[in-house]
């Protein structure tokens, strides 16, 4: 699976790096001083059981993520609409979209900034990871979670989408909704 991570930060550096990890070509929609450093020394992931890097292409250019199969969108919400286009051409290039980042309206955000519905997931994580310099991805928390759902016929296009980097199937809800809702096991409806 060829995957493009638009955002290299916390979410998009730890699972980008994650992915890689277990094999599958991964390219990194970064900028200035961590897209260098990803460049040069690739991207290292710090977790509690211990440090790993992976090489994986890190760009400013969208032309460089194409083909994907995959992109996942881990930007700040602020930022979503500055990379819109860029998801855009990978949808329309043939990508899934999976955004996967604070804010609980980024799917219908990136909907009206042009981005197809049909070819998005609805995308939920549950991790505390952030950029610690650049380059380098450190996750806090005990463990990882992603789950997706809701379009793309079920995430039939990208059946692995839906598996967290264990290679253990995520937990799939039963409303994109609802599940954007809660979190940790705390209700925000």
């Amino acid at each position: 699976m060829r995957v493009a991570v638009v955002g290299a930060g916390g979410v998009g550096g730890y699972f980008g790096g994650a992915i890689a990890r277990a094999g599958q070509e991964v390219r990194l929609f970064a900028r200035g001083e961590n897209r260098d450093a990803i460049r040069s020394r690739g991207l290292e992931v710090r977790e509690p059981e211990g440090a790993w890097k992976v090489a994986v292409v890190a760009t400013d250019d969208v032309t460089e993520l194409l083909p994907a199969d995959l992109a996942i969108v881990a930007v700040k919400s602020y930022s979503l609409l500055e990379v819109a286009p860029v998801v855009t051409r990978l949808a329309e290039e043939g990508a899934v979209v999976l955004p996967l980042l604070n804010g609980v309206e980024a799917f219908e955000s990136l909907a009206a900034a042009g981005v197809a519905a049909d070819r998005m997931l609805a995308g939920l994580t549950v991790i505390s990871a952030e950029k610690t310099a650049p380059g380098i991805i450190t996750r806090k928390s005990d463990s990882a979670r992603s789950s997706s759902a809701n379009t793309v016929e079920e995430s039939r296009s990208a059946p692995s989408a839906s598996r967290h980097s264990s290679g253990k199937p995520a937990r799939m809800p039963v409303s994109r909704r609802t599940s954007r809702w809660t979190c940790g096991g705390n209700s925000f409806s």
